[in-house]
């Protein structure tokens, strides 16, 4: 259905069996679409070991590391110590585990926190609350893109032997 509807990935929660998660990245396989295994929740000391328990056909195109900032803020509020959360994991071993998969990061993502992560690994930095929390959302966006190359795509310029003329 989602590809149908021009989705371009399906996020799987990891919290799922083995074999429900291979099927929907199956599926995703069938569909032409990206499959992202959403790890929210999962016990970071389990899911390494769930991942190498994926068959290696049906290995999750990225594997998104996705830190609960809501459930970490309410074992803080109850006064709960959270200074022994991990938030992302081995990203370099969770990588090679993946065999050629991509590393997303999320949850809590900041800019000053994305030389940290792309540092470690991670391919694709997600930032939410960050941006959709912001008065001036542009400003906080642009906050993010201070730390990547500028994509070539949009830095092309037309030239007039571009244009074709009939």
């Amino acid at each position: 259905m989602a590809a149908d509807a021009t989705a371009d990935a399906v996020a799987i929660s990891g919290l799922g069996t083995i074999a429900s998660i291979e099927k929907a990245i199956h599926e995703t396989q069938k569909q032409g679409i990206y499959s992202i295994l959403d790890m929210m929740n999962v016990d970071i000391e389990i899911f390494e070991e769930k991942l190498s328990t994926i068959k290696d056909d049906l290995k999750p195109d990225i594997v998104l590391l996705h830190r609960n900032v809501d459930w970490e803020t309410t074992l803080k509020e109850n006064g709960e110590d959270v200074s022994d959360m991990t938030e992302w994991g081995n990203i370099k071993k969770i990588k090679k585990i993946l065999d050629g998969g991509l590393v997303a990061v999320a949850g809590g993502i900041t800019p000053d926190r994305v030389e940290e992560a792309t540092g470690e690994g991670a391919d694709i930095i997600i930032a939410g609350r960050y941006i959709i929390g912001s008065r001036d959302v542009r400003r906080s966006a642009q906050d993010f893109l201070a730390y990547f190359d500028p994509d070539p795509d949009n830095m092309r310029l037309a030239m007039d032997e571009d244009e074709q003329i009939d």
